[in-house]
């Protein structure tokens, strides 16, 4: 997420989203796939993240 920032997935399926400073606004939205790894299937979502701005504290 060029400009925007990083964002991990970990092994337990959570994620973390880290702005770059200063950034706030819409990231990208990023759809992936998930298996039950057992060719039971998938399914397809989408994540949208949006980082809400704040003063900054002096």
């Amino acid at each position: 997420m060029a400009g925007v920032g990083a964002l991990t997935v970990n092994r337990d399926g959570s994620y973390r989203f880290t702005p770059v400073a200063d950034w706030n606004g819409t990231a990208p939205v990023v759809t992936y796939t998930v298996s039950d790894g057992n060719d039971g299937g998938t399914a397809t979502a989408t994540l949208a993240i949006t980082v809400t701005p704040v003063a900054d504290v002096k």
